[in-house]
């Protein structure tokens, strides 16, 4: 819920960087991405954390 008000309260173009320590992130972000119109540009995971970089479409 956090990252779906995040991402609605940015600009087209913006980049929202992500780190979670979720596991279930893998699938439930690209899933939401993908509801907002939004493009993941890169993902990495270490340390227990997960990044994600989301460009708002």
């Amino acid at each position: 819920m956090k990252t779906k008000k995040a991402l609605n309260g940015m600009a087209a173009g913006e980049v929202l960087h992500l780190i979670t320590t979720d596991p279930a992130s893998s699938e439930d972000i690209p899933v939401l991405v993908e509801q907002l119109e939004c493009e993941i540009l890169e993902t990495s995971d270490g340390g227990g954390a997960y990044h994600f970089y989301i460009k708002k479409g």
